[in-house]
């Protein structure tokens, strides 16, 4: 489940009302970067989407595959003896997805991979957000340099349960919390908030790839 904030970060949204809007891909066939005139460039869809209001697929931390149920107990670099981590821990030290960790890499290669945190921070602290709907999807449609993508509110699977779709968002990021090896940092949000956030490695989310 979702840990306490890392830092609290809370924009308001003052749109009452839910704009239907059209954001477009210009390119075919997924996926594409857009730039939006930030150090990197940003995929036109989730991992696994067919289209930018798609949710696409839900992955664990430092896994490649979709499960049924997201837990510790089926967790790929979960001990169940010890409780503790195989990889990404104490002993190794890492806290950056290695590439044949990174589901971004592996599934969509050239170039491809997941977000760092400050990348995400980027991303919220330099884009206008605006909360509109597409093909009745909510979501934010995030704005720079004249470009936009659209990130829909997927929400996020705690074991075999899919929870606040349309109202929330969470996207995983490749960073570990700098203070505990067990939560990964996630860019979440609602239509009233948006906020950096840590999840639990085992549960599942959304990701958006990048690319420079």
């Amino acid at each position: 489940m979702l840990a306490p904030l890392l830092s609290i970060s809370l924009v308001a949204c003052h749109q009452d009302e839910i704009v239907e809007t059209e954001i477009t891909c210009g390119q075919e066939p997924h996926t594409h970067a857009v730039d939006l005139g930030l150090s990197v460039k940003w995929a036109c869809c989730n991992i696994g989407a067919n289209s930018p209001e798609d949710y696409g697929n839900y992955y664990a931390w430092g896994e490649l595959e979709t499960k049924e149920s997201c837990e510790w107990a089926n967790y790929k670099w979960h001990d169940n003896g010890t409780g503790g981590m195989t990889k990404y821990n104490d002993e190794d030290g890492m806290k950056e997805l290695t590439a044949e960790d990174d589901v971004a890499q592996v599934k969509l290669g050239e170039g491809w991979r997941m977000p760092t945190q400050a990348e995400m921070q980027e991303l919220k602290d330099r884009c206008k957000w605006e909360w509109v709907t597409v093909n009745g999807v909510p979501g934010y449609k995030v704005s720079g340099n004249g470009n936009s993508i659209f990130l829909p509110a997927a929400g996020s699977q705690y074991v075999k349960q899919i929870t606040s779709q349309e109202t929330q968002g969470c996207y995983l990021s490749s960073t570990l919390y700098s203070e505990d090896y067990g939560l990964a940092v996630c860019l979440g949000f609602t239509q009233k908030h948006r906020y950096m956030i840590n999840s639990e490695r085992c549960d599942a989310h959304t990701i958006r790839p990048v690319k420079k």
